[in-house]
């Protein structure tokens, strides 16, 4: 299992509603790998969080109360206004320089696109709040959404919906894409690349390539499970990215690793030494 996190997130003042998002990551994320068990599974809980905000923001009754119930949250102020915050905090971190290695662009260090929109029926009226919340009413077309997804993900997203997918009593439609690139800060060399058994949680196992590197790294070992951390390489400004590796010691116990909810905790509470 793999997660990503940014060094220059300070969350102390968010530390409840992390906690709270973080149990309803895991709560995803558990359900998704028991309906993906025999493939990947790769989800930004980030993009569900957000969508479920704006529809929080024009929902009313239970609806909204099921809603808000399932993000850990009272209001929908409160829900926006913590988002509005964490995704400053990964997008729009301080711009001051640091010392350590740069990347060759002026971009400053991996590239992370984070897109959302929303296209409604031309038909239709939209509440202030809904408007306020998804900043973005256009006429639904399968072609435009695509074209969006196209431009947001570097060409690597060709197609996100069909023609045959939107039909006449398609009213609304969200579309989401995450893209993000970036090089390891210690690079994995090619000639130290070996064949190994990847066990399948099938009970299977197949032959893969598997990286292999003699440098210290980060890693921490618990009962069940290890996590291994692979910086990346940043650019000119504070913002860092690493890559976390949870490892459960059981060939079948992802599952039931995600499902104690330690993964994403651990993100919050244990600091790993990385040399920089």
């Amino acid at each position: 299992m793999l997660a990503f996190t940014s060094s220059s997130m300070d969350l102390k003042h968010l530390k409840q509603p992390v906690s709270n998002q973080t149990h309803v990551s895991t709560t995803i994320a558990t359900h998704l790998l028991s309906k993906k068990r025999d493939t990947n599974v790769v989800f930004f809980p980030l993009s569900i969080h957000v969508a479920l905000s704006v529809l929080a923001a024009s929902s009313k009754g239970q609806t909204l109360d099921q809603i808000l119930a399932f993000l850990k949250t009272n209001t929908t102020i409160n829900l926006n206004s913590f988002y509005l915050q964490l995704v400053s905090l990964i997008f729009f971190p301080n711009a001051r320089p640091k010392r350590g290695p740069r990347l060759p662009f002026s971009s400053g260090g991996p590239r992370l696109s984070f897109a959302n929109r929303f296209w409604v029926d031309k038909t239709l009226s939209l509440k202030p709040s809904f408007k306020n919340a998804s900043k973005s009413v256009i006429a639904t077309r399968s072609i435009l959404i695509s074209i969006f997804i196209l431009f947001k993900t570097k060409g690597l997203i060709k197609e996100i919906i069909t023609v045959d997918e939107v039909s006449n009593v398609t009213w609304l439609i969200f579309a989401n894409a995450d893209y993000f690139k970036g090089l390891w800060m210690d690079k994995f060399s090619p000639f130290m690349t070996n064949e190994y058994d990847f066990h399948l949680l099938d009970g299977n196992k197949v032959q893969v390539p598997f990286m292999t590197h003699h440098a210290l790294k980060s890693m921490g070992v618990y009962d069940d499970f290890k996590v291994l951390c692979l910086p990346y390489l940043r650019g000119d400004n504070e913002q860092r990215y690493s890559m976390y590796f949870f490892l459960p010691n059981a060939k079948d116990g992802l599952q039931s690793l995600v499902q104690k909810s330690v993964p994403c905790l651990i993100l919050l509470t244990i600091t790993f030494r990385i040399n920089l």
